[in-house]
């Protein structure tokens, strides 16, 4: 692993970084920034890698990076990479043999999208869950509890 390297936005519009290898030689790489463990804990563990996949360096925290101008970067680069819809509202949970109609609202609008029968929803901590659809989307619930009860009405009936 090597130290933290120099960030910044490439002329391409990429993230590109400055490393530093042990041997002393400098190298400019591409950047791509990868969260290992998004749900839970969404400003740890973020992943600094190469355009190969190779891990370049680990940030236990978000806020390592002490300039703010950089942290933004990094934090933009995270949201346009791992944007999930949080679902605000449960329409109807319509039940199609195999599949399940989702009609939600979103804080991206309204969303339709189906859900295998055998697809439970991943439960995140503080009351949430994360829905995966047939095209491997994701959707967030933050917390189950605070939807109306409408919405935690139809949630139960599809966990059933």
């Amino acid at each position: 692993m090597h130290q933290l390297p120099l960030i910044y936005r490439r002329a391409d519009g990429r993230l590109g970084a400055n490393v530093l290898h042990k041997d002393g030689k400098k190298e400019e790489i591409v950047l791509q920034v990868v969260r290992c463990f998004p749900w839970s804990t969404p400003d740890s563990y973020i992943s600094l890698r190469d355009d190969q996949g190779n891990e370049v360096y680990l940030l236990t925290s978000l806020y390592e990076l002490e300039d703010p101008k950089i942290r933004n970067l990094v934090e933009t680069e995270l949201f346009e990479r791992t944007f999930i819809p949080r679902i605000q509202y449960i329409n109807a949970i319509v039940d199609e043999i195999d599949l399940f109609r989702w009609n939600v609202k979103t804080d991206a609008g309204r969303r339709l999208f189906y859900t295998r029968r055998r697809e439970i929803p991943r439960e995140i901590g503080k009351g949430g869950v994360i829905i995966k659809d047939i095209s491997g989307d994701r959707y967030l619930i933050p917390d189950v509890g605070k939807l109306d009860a409408k919405s935690r009405d139809w949630l139960w009936l599809y966990l059933d």
